[in-house]
């Protein structure tokens, strides 16, 4: 059965209203569109590269060639880094979720250092995707306190008395 609002006109197929498409219109020219993932977007570096590729093929077809090549290696670069944040995402967050059902606190040194070593080393990531690191550390923080704190955590003075007997051997 057909719909009786039908004989009314649609803004447009997805119904959105005239303030909502104002509204994308300006985050697509502040480049805020498509899916935003962990990582920046290579997208306007891709368009710049072709747009010098096609007025450089006016003077060598070679030209053409090579800003191609860099425009397709920043687009396996960001791929390739895109997936390993995805990784190393959803590890953190196995390692939380892991932690919150054994209380091994293995997973939270994990946390901690899968996610200074993110910060440092991964400058490719969105403010966003900071933001979620520094909330996990934020809470592997709080936990790895209150656990060091309690006089009577067995699992953690173990640990301390392990670490110490290591560094002495070494």
């Amino acid at each position: 059965m057909r719909s009786p609002m039908i004989w009314k006109r649609r803004s447009t197929q997805s119904g959105t209203t005239k303030e909502e498409r104002r509204a994308n219109a300006a985050a697509w020219m502040r480049g805020e569109y498509g899916p935003a993932g962990y990582t920046y977007g290579v997208s306007k570096l891709v368009t710049g590269l072709m747009v010098l590729g096609g007025v450089l093929y006016l003077l060598t077809p070679w030209a053409l060639v090579v800003c191609l090549g860099v425009a397709f290696i920043a687009m396996v670069g960001r791929l390739l880094i895109e997936r390993q944040a995805g990784a190393d995402f959803s590890d953190l967050h196995e390692a939380k979720r892991q932690f919150e059902r054994t209380g091994r606190h293995d997973y939270l040194d994990f946390i901690q250092a899968r996610g200074n070593q993110m910060l440092s080393d991964n400058k490719a990531l969105r403010p966003t995707s900071k933001a979620e690191i520094n909330e996990l550390l934020q809470w592997a923080d709080r936990y790895d306190r209150k656990a060091s704190t309690h006089p009577e955590n067995p699992k953690r003075s173990k640990r301390s008395k392990k670490r110490g007997a290591s560094a002495q051997q070494k």
